[in-house]
């Protein structure tokens, strides 16, 4: 052994983390960090095991050359990571192990170290950009990122370990090989029902039950529960307030998850339901414990519950009649084939109408590779395309889905809803309307309504406009997520399975079963606008860091004295799109009224921002968010003056902006948003923008709309305002309502034909505020 070994950074960096870079030169001894490795993580366990002692391990990593004495400290720690894991991936493997592990190896994106006893390391890389400290500046550079998996292989079968992410990446590599057959849950026929049931009442040894969640219960409409308790929920589980009356036997169909606490170690262990095309099994995530805990974490499980870990239990087995209804409709044929039998046959009618089961003959011909539909090839049946007489193919049965059929179904059953309807927890819904959207080919249904309900003292009452989505087997729409669309999913298929529990949802055979859908329509926007205001939140958070790290590179000079590289650079790191979507996320959390637009092939703003002032009238603004790496500011050259009056002309045309907020008359402003603004132009764009009002035909009134210049730095102060004082405002609607009101009056606060929102604007606001909040409580402190 060499000093190499001792000095070799990578190596004990990696095994000892910050305590490494705490240590001396004079302390970082071959002795003192076999110690510290020793002493982390379980590693004495292993280390005991294979040598008997620490002195012993220490002797043989002395007695061997350096990469030998790498190997076998490596070992050691992925062992002991290896340990630490949940139950990951398992494969049989029919050839040599290295030479398939290998494979993956020679793949991008893989760096694989072979260890000792049939040990491997797998470094999953992807390149990610960082920003880094380079010469006293900080730099935006791309680096390949390496995160390891645990692999082992024992008697066949290889384990692997690590994320789930980087794990499922693997699985995918690692199982090309027809040498590698992947080991999963077995189909049962046994029901786990009714030993389940004795989860309510029996002694689980090792385990304590602090936590159960289902996805619905007895609860008006079915709401999904949870409870927990850090002292064990059993007792909870028996009260005669909840079992039976809330949760009982048949709902043991609907959990989502379990959790323990384990007695010796204090570690969690989690049982979540997954669900499948033909049945749903149990997987566990029990990282912390030692294998032998892992196993007797098992025994009991299947001891006492019942729970097999490698077991996939049948749906029509259990009290899951309507997951078949929904495995049905996911198209599966094999879940059709499996299942449609079970079903009675008022669950059959329902699926019937939404299913096409169609034989088809597909043939794909020898030498052009074009695919046919035509009968049982003959000998003298030729290719349409190129003559050819082979073929090669098979005959199968598909089950199309009609997403058509689901869509007037769930229009029907809207028009059924009264249109004024209440839901148990009060929220009220009063003068709908629904038509199905967009009209040229519609894909869901647009409705709008007057939403009342209590926030606080005060009866809050606006016009909201909703999307209600049948959303089935294909991908969430982008505009849900990325644009944070008011929606209710009425799910069906493979989304009723996936759950969903972010949004506001209700299953396709529920909504069309029951006997009061406006009930669950209306609990369902209820749920669907906690949940946004949540989903806002955390998309804000995340939106304010990225904004201030922008601000703060202009406010240091970083954009002022960039290169032309340094700015491509940047525009890399943060661009115009990532800045539009910034901009918003600040914007909607705080008026959750405001829109995203800009979309692809539309003349429109990026968005629109939208402020109740009353129980009917709104103040309306389009806006623009405008990135630029100029020092000089961005450049609102003509054709952005020109785009600014078309937006205040037209998009009071937009369906929800002209049919409720505004009905017919022209919006209240336009804002431009950008970190850098070239304050010399402010007036000229006005004017610019009048003159084109000017040429307006057939309008004899003065058009008269503030134009807006709001940069970063006051944005990020105002919604700093609204982040500290969240709760208040929301206890107080008339602390919101002063709010609201005051940042209107900043926005229309014109001098010389524009507004340049700025500090002495936001510092108004802040006096608002707070003067409204000694008024109405003089312990509530806010400043």
């Amino acid at each position: 052994m060499s000093r190499d070994l001792v000095d070799d950074e990578d190596l004990w960096g990696r095994f000892l983390g910050k305590k490494y870079n705490r240590m001396s030169k004079q302390e970082r001894t071959l002795p003192n960090l076999v110690d510290e490795f020793y002493h982390r993580r379980d590693r004495d366990r292993i280390i005991d095991k294979e040598y008997g002692s620490k002195e012993e391990f220490l002797k043989v990593v002395e007695s061997y050359d350096d990469d030998t004495a790498r190997g076998i400290l490596l070992t050691i720690w992925a062992k002991g990571e290896w340990q630490r894991r949940s139950r990951g991936e398992k494969f049989e493997v029919n050839s040599n192990f290295t030479a398939e592990i290998e494979c993956v190896g020679g793949k991008d994106d893989y760096d694989i170290s072979k260890l000792r006893d049939g040990t491997a390391l797998v470094w999953v890389t992807k390149s990610v950009r960082r920003d880094l400290v380079q010469s006293d500046n900080v730099r935006n550079r791309t680096q390949r990122e390496a995160q390891p998996l645990f692999v082992r292989f024992k008697d066949g079968v290889v384990e692997a370990r690590g994320a789930r992410r980087r794990l499922n990446k693997f699985v995918t590599a690692f199982n090309e090989s027809d040498q590698v057959t992947r080991i999963r849950p077995e189909l049962t026929d046994e029901s786990i029902i009714d030993s389940l049931d004795s989860i309510f009442t029996t002694d689980l040894s090792t385990l304590r039950l602090i936590d159960i969640s289902f996805r619905s219960s007895s609860l008006p409409n079915g709401s999904g529960i949870q409870l927990s308790n850090p002292d064990g929920v059993q007792p909870d589980l028996n009260s005669s307030e909840i079992k039976q009356s809330i949760i009982g036997t048949q709902t043991l169909s609907e959990l989502e998850s379990v959790k323990f606490e384990h007695e010796s170690s204090g570690s969690p262990v989690e049982l979540t339901v997954e669900r499948t095309t033909n049945g749903f099994y149990f997987d566990i995530r029990d990282s912390n414990l030692t294998e032998p805990e892992k196993e007797n974490v098992e025994l009991v499980l299947k001891d006492k519950i019942g729970v097999s870990l490698d077991t996939i239990y049948r749906y029509d087995l259990q009290h899951h009649s309507r997951d078949i209804i929904h495995q049905i409709l996911t198209g599966e044929y094999n879940a059709y084939q499996e299942y449609y039998d079970d079903i009675d046959d008022e669950e059959a009618k329902f699926v019937n109408q939404f299913i096409n089961v169609i034989g088809t003959n597909k043939f794909q011909c020898f030498r052009c590779n074009d695919v046919c539909e035509i009968d049982e090839p003959s000998e003298s049946e030729h290719c349409p395309k190129c003559g050819n007489q082979l073929f090669r193919g098979d005959q199968s049965v598909e089950v199309d889905v009609d997403e058509e059929a689901v869509l007037k179904s769930v229009q029907k059953r809207m028009e059924e809803i009264p249109r004024d309807i209440s839901s148990p927890d009060g929220t009220r819904l009063l003068d709908i309307e629904t038509n199905l959207h967009p009209p040229s080919n519609a894909k869901y249904l647009r409705t709008t309504f007057q939403l009342t309900e209590s926030v606080g003292s005060v009866i809050d009452s606006h016009r909201y406009e909703y999307f209600i989505y049948p959303m089935g087997n294909g991908r969430m729409s982008s505009q849900i997520n990325r644009y944070l669309k008011d929606c209710v999913l009425i799910t069906y298929g493979q989304s009723f399975l996936r759950g969903y529990s972010d949004f506001g949802t209700i299953g396709l055979h529920e909504f069309l079963t029951c006997e009061s859908p406006g009930e669950k329509l209306a609990s369902a926007i209820f749920e669907s606008r906690q949940n946004l205001e949540e989903r806002v939140s955390e998309h804000s958070n995340n939106a304010r860091e990225r904004l201030a790290n922008l601000q703060e590179k202009v406010q240091n000079g970083t954009i002022t004295d960039a290169s032309r590289e340094k700015r491509q650079d940047l525009k890399e790191w943060f661009d115009h799109d990532d800045f539009e979507r910034d901009v918003f996320y600040l914007l909607k959390s705080m008026f959750l009224f405001t829109e995203r637009w800009g979309r692809i092939g539309e003349a429109e703003s990026d968005g629109c921002l939208v402020i109740p002032t009353s129980k009917t009238t709104y103040y309306v603004a389009s806006y623009d968010p405008k990135l630029t790496y100029d020092p000089q500011g961005y450049d609102l050259d003509s054709e952005e003056k020109s785009k600014a009056a078309y937006y205040i002309l037209t998009e009071n045309n937009d369906e929800y902006i002209s049919e409720v907020l505004k009905d017919g008359d022209t919006i209240d402003g336009h804002i431009f948003i950008s970190d850098i603004f070239r304050t010399g132009q402010f007036e000229h764009v006005a004017d610019r923008v009048q003159e084109w009002f000017s040429l307006v035909e057939g309008r004899d009134d003065e058009i008269d709309v503030p134009i807006v210049f709001l940069d970063l730095h006051s944005l990020l102060k105002l919604y700093d305002i609204v982040a500290t004082r969240f709760d208040l405002l929301r206890e107080y609607p008339e602390l919101q309502s002063v709010f609201r009101s005051e940042f209107i009056s900043q926005l229309t606060d014109v001098e010389g034909g524009f507004v340049h929102f700025n500090e002495q604007h936001i510092d108004s606001i802040r006096k608002k505020i707070i003067q409204k909040a000694s008024q109405i409580s003089k312990k509530d402190s806010i400043k």
